[in-house]
């Protein structure tokens, strides 16, 4: 189904494309060495897993009856809907899992563009009284523009290896 392929693909783009740009931030504002190295292990270790174990995982994240989650949302006193056995939510799992799985990779090239910023522009900005978000909003992000809009471009391509038999409903 074209429409359904379509929806997967938006999706991936809304979701997929900012949230790599937002890790790299934060992980350039961590300034804890030990914990910065842990913070993108953890984050890029997720691409290194095989798709059958990463379906695996998924799976024992979301059952209803002994997923994670379930065990979570019943200690607050709600209860897990069964995403997996839904055909409305396949598309928003298909691509957080994706998410999930790529954004520590992803935000790999967005961190060494944000390192290869010239210093003496955080000092001017610190100079000028400028906060963390100032210096994020007016340095980092306008000096990402150029990394963004190329992997925004790279994106869309990649999105065309995007099987259609994962996504289309079976013929009958």
């Amino acid at each position: 189904n074209s429409s359904a392929a379509s929806d997967v693909y938006k999706r991936q783009i809304l979701v997929g494309f900012p949230l790599p740009i937002v890790l790299a931030i934060i992980c350039n504002q961590i300034r804890v060495g030990k914990f910065k190295k842990i913070f993108q292990v953890t984050t890029y270790l997720p691409h290194f897993i095989s798709t059958m174990v990463m379906c695996g995982m998924i799976i024992l994240f979301l059952s209803p009856s002994s997923g994670l989650l379930a065990n979570v949302l019943k200690l607050v006193g709600l209860k897990m809907p069964a995403l997996l056995s839904k055909p409305g939510s396949f598309a928003g799992v298909y691509v957080w899992s994706d998410v999930w799985q790529h954004i520590g990779w992803d935000s790999i090239i967005y961190l060494a563009a944000l390192s290869a910023i010239d210093p003496t522009f955080y000092e001017a900005a610190t100079m000028d009284g400028a906060s963390r978000l100032q210096k994020i909003r007016h340095i980092d992000l306008p000096l990402l523009l150029p990394t963004a809009m190329i992997l925004l471009i790279l994106r869309a391509g990649s999105l065309l290896s995007l099987s259609l038999i994962h996504i289309s409903e079976p013929t009958r």
